[in-house]
């Protein structure tokens, strides 16, 4: 199981068909994602993350934490044909 998990969101721009460059933007314990074990996309497109806290939705700008009904961390989340997801505390 990884125990540190580092988020990384990819921008992609072509300069020409021959030639790409590649942004990257590294996300951590500054956005509230010390530790990061899980990740899925809920119904909305939103990338959720398990984190030691709970819970965090990142909407392509900004990561907000989401209400659960119980505390801890969560090790596993998993995306149903709804778009609902489900998780797994520890």
């Amino acid at each position: 199981m990884w125990r540190s998990l580092v988020l990384i969101v990819l921008c992609v721009t072509a300069r020409s068909a021959s030639a790409q460059q590649y942004a990257f933007r590294h996300y951590g314990a500054e956005v509230g994602i010390p530790v990061a074990y899980a990740l899925a996309f809920d119904g909305a497109g939103s990338l959720l993350v398990g984190t030691n806290d709970g819970v965090v939705r990142f909407d392509g700008r900004s990561f907000e934490p989401v209400p659960l009904p119980v505390e801890g961390a969560v090790g596993r989340l998993t995306a149903a044909p709804d778009g609902a997801v489900w998780g797994l505390t520890m």
